[in-house]
């Protein structure tokens, strides 16, 4: 083997050339990756890596836990809404329903229509 091919194997601590030239497939289907990622509209437009390209996985993982953490908030905020909206459902049931016993007690045997209107009784 040749002294650089030798040193090329020291460096990346693989052993044969096979392997050196797997990992040397990987890197530039990063790298190629990265290109057309960082190019289009995405989560990493315009991203570049600082030192190796490798800092994408870490980079992409943040983006991630913070998309995710963001969306929680939301779920969160929603649950809150629909628990608030069943509440508030809740209470103008027993308004409407005292209404109706405040009208039949008025008006004496009242029957309501679909809208809750007095149909029957004194006040129909």
């Amino acid at each position: 083997m040749s002294d650089k091919l030798n040193e090329a194997l020291m460096m990346t601590g693989l052993a044969t050339l096979e392997e050196l030239i797997d990992m040397a497939n990987v890197g530039q289907s990063l790298m190629n990756a990265i290109d057309t990622y960082t190019k289009s509209p995405s989560l990493i437009e315009d991203w570049s890596p600082a030192d190796d390209p490798a800092e994408i996985v870490g980079d992409l993982y943040n983006r991630f836990e913070e998309s995710i953490n963001c969306h929680k908030a939301e779920l969160d905020r929603l649950k809150a809404a629909e628990a608030r909206l069943a509440d508030l459902t809740s209470e103008l049931d027993r308004i409407i329903a005292d209404a109706k016993t405040a009208v039949t007690k008025a008006c004496g045997d009242s029957s309501f229509d679909d809208l809750g209107t007095p149909s029957g009784g004194a006040c129909a």
